[in-house]
């Protein structure tokens, strides 16, 4: 889980560095173009980004629980294997077991986003027997839960006007302004929010 979590910071500081760019066009040639769509593309990127470090984690967790280096937990158990995927397992050869199951588990989850508080919870039971998920997470932030969730779930929700609804106000039917100091608390949030799971999940 060092890698995802190498990768995961990799891409965070990939759209912190967007803001440069926002910098540099708003000060060389203002007043040509609206370029508050950069900062609106950090929002996405920073909530993509989290979603796809936690689909990282859980089929890599899903993977060496499969192989015994990693406790299970009571919902990977409960899994169900399809007719057709156990005998690819029984038969493996050419391609090793645990890749084949790995590949499993990246197509059950594609179908998945990782993004509010509930799918996240949900999502980390595969790989995280805790009981009280959200309430660690909010702890290693440093933060309350209640606190955590709620802000979670608005920049989700911010996330998805932006790319559902081009981010306007449906009564208005004017854009929603945003600021550089908006789109950096949400970069740091997920930055955040996604160490504190890999931190947690990576010693279960």
């Amino acid at each position: 889980m060092h890698n995802q979590a190498l990768h995961f910071n990799s891409r965070i500081l990939e759209i912190k560095a967007l803001g440069s760019v926002f910098d540099f066009l708003e000060k060389s040639v203002s007043g040509i173009l609206d370029y508050t769509d950069i900062l609106r593309a950090q929002i996405v990127y920073a909530v993509s980004a989290y979603d796809a470090l936690l689909h990282d984690l859980i089929r890599e967790g899903m993977r060496d629980a499969y192989l015994g280096v990693r406790p299970s937990t009571p919902k990977f158990d409960a899994e169900a294997l399809t007719v057709s995927q156990h005998k690819a397992l029984v038969a493996a050869s050419v391609i090793p077991a645990h890749q084949q199951f790995e590949d499993f588990a990246r197509n059950k989850l594609k179908a998945m986003t990782f993004q509010h508080p509930d799918k996240v919870c949900d999502g980390l039971s595969l790989i995280w027997s805790e009981k009280y998920k959200w309430n660690q997470i909010a702890a290693k932030v440093g933060v309350d839960p209640a606190q955590h969730r709620t802000q979670q779930i608005l920049w989700v929700g911010r996330r998805n006007s932006i790319v559902h609804e081009y981010d306007y106000d449906v009564i208005s039917g004017a854009r929603l302004p945003i600021s550089k100091p908006e789109a950096e608390s949400a970069i740091e949030f997920f930055s955040a929010c996604g160490n504190a799971v890999v931190d947690l999940v990576a010693h279960p």
